[in-house]
């Protein structure tokens, strides 16, 4: 799972059943872990961002918050800005 910085914060392999998640998401609320966490187990079951895909990780029911929540980390990274954690 990316978010627009070219840099993944997650990645599901489901040729080895295996997520794997980026050190940035260190301290981050259990909330957004979790939509990470469920994107990358949809692309368990489908690769790509179909409409299978998609079914799947808008059970969340906090997807919109954790990925604006992501958004934010993207944008800081983008612009150099440090993390204090």
């Amino acid at each position: 799972m990316g978010h627009d910085d070219g840099q993944a914060l997650g990645l599901g392999d489901a040729e080895h059943g295996e997520i794997r998640l980026s050190h940035v998401l260190q301290g981050v609320p259990e909330w957004v872990l979790d939509g990470v966490l469920v994107h990358e187990l949809a692309h368990l079951l489908e690769p790509g961002h179909g409409p299978g895909f998609q079914a799947l990780a808008s059970r969340y029911p906090r997807r919109a918050e954790a990925d604006a929540f992501l958004d934010g980390i993207s944008w800081a990274r983008r612009h150099g800005v440090e993390s204090e954690a």
